[in-house]
């Protein structure tokens, strides 16, 4: 074959082909892929459990409480009940974070160790935080451990208001005992406003920007104290109590608020007569140390006259007896006072 008809013969094709049409290219391609693809995995495998922690780290930098919860859950909330979801609530002026720095990766067989330092107002706080498949293992936020009244119901944090229903760790009596998770700031504890019978004092604590050593701060105490009103409330339920038990024409029963003499207990039937109250009693009120009541007696005695309607001489006709008590007053969860 002659050049002029070789090249007549191949006409219309390129000699030699173009690069991407060679098979060679192709295969050294799809390798290029793979390996970068593999080199990109493994350095977003490697990388990942950083940006995992610097992501929970500058989510509490910015204030994003509901980002950095949902990073790094605490190990004690229940996605199905909001109200123990407390680590969302802002705390006041206290130590924010001001700065953060990643200071060691340690990768282990399976999950990862993040050791940082965070800065805040009070000072450099290490911190270790554990990233597990990606993801952060749950977190240990600081925690306030409180005591209250079980009638309260609720406790506010910066007022906002919390059901205690899943924070109890116990109740004893009328006490509750329960821990509660904060993010890291000043926070304000208080009781919630039941009735005008008692009023709370907050509390104020303080939580470091600490997430990885169960850091805690002092137990918190939030009681209820009486009111005036709620001192007049009481005076109020004790001269009824009298009452009720000075209103028929019978000495009054063991259970009630006065000194039964022993005239009346001498064998026979109780005379009938008639009641006067003399004096009232002074009454004293303290509080059920970590409870929801007051104990209540008597500072000084009242008296009350029974006069018998019938007796064998005018010497034995009036009966003078002691008005004393000794009992608890616990507050409802309405507000209202009872006698215990």
């Amino acid at each position: 074959m002659t050049v002029q008809s070789a090249r007549e013969h191949g006409r219309g094709r390129e000699w030699p082909p173009p690069m991407w049409r060679r098979p060679s290219v192709w295969v050294c391609a799809v390798l290029a892929l793979t390996l970068v693809a593999i080199a990109g995995t493994w350095w977003w495998q490697r990388e990942k459990p950083r940006r995992v922690a610097e992501d929970f780290l500058q989510a509490q930098a910015d204030g994003d409480l509901e980002r950095a919860a949902d990073l790094g859950p605490q190990p004690l909330w229940k996605p199905e009940d909001d109200t123990i979801r407390t680590v969302t609530i802002p705390g006041s002026a206290g130590p924010a974070i001001t700065d953060w720095t990643i200071d060691e990766i340690e990768r282990l067989e399976g999950w990862t160790r993040v050791e940082a330092t965070i800065v805040s107002a009070s000072g450099e706080h290490p911190v270790e935080l554990t990233v597990n498949d990606g993801h952060l293992d749950p977190v240990d936020y600081p925690s306030v451990k409180f005591h209250v009244p079980t009638a309260s119901g609720a406790i506010t944090v910066n007022d906002e208001r919390v059901g205690l229903s899943n924070l109890y760790g116990m109740t004893l009596g009328g006490l509750g005992i329960g821990t509660i998770y904060l993010s890291p700031g000043t926070h304000t504890l208080a009781l919630p406003d039941l009735s005008s019978f008692v009023t709370s004092q907050p509390q104020t604590v303080t939580l470091p920007p600490d997430f990885s050593s169960m850091s805690s701060a002092e137990d918190v105490d939030l009681t209820y104290e009486l009111t005036g009103e709620g001192e007049a409330e009481i005076e109020r339920l004790f001269r009824e109590l009298v009452e009720e038990c000075t209103t028929g024409d019978q000495p009054a029963e063991a259970d009630c608020p006065i000194s039964t003499d022993d005239i009346f207990l001498g064998g026979g039937e109780p005379p009938d007569g008639t009641w006067e109250i003399a004096s009232w009693p002074d009454l004293q009120m303290e509080p059920v140390d970590h409870n929801d009541g007051w104990w209540v007696e008597t500072a000084r005695a009242g008296e009350a006259v029974f006069t018998v309607a019938e007796g064998p001489s005018a010497e034995q006709t009036e009966r003078v007896v002691r008005l004393s008590f000794t009992s608890r007053v616990e507050l409802q969860a309405d507000g209202s006072l009872a006698f215990a």
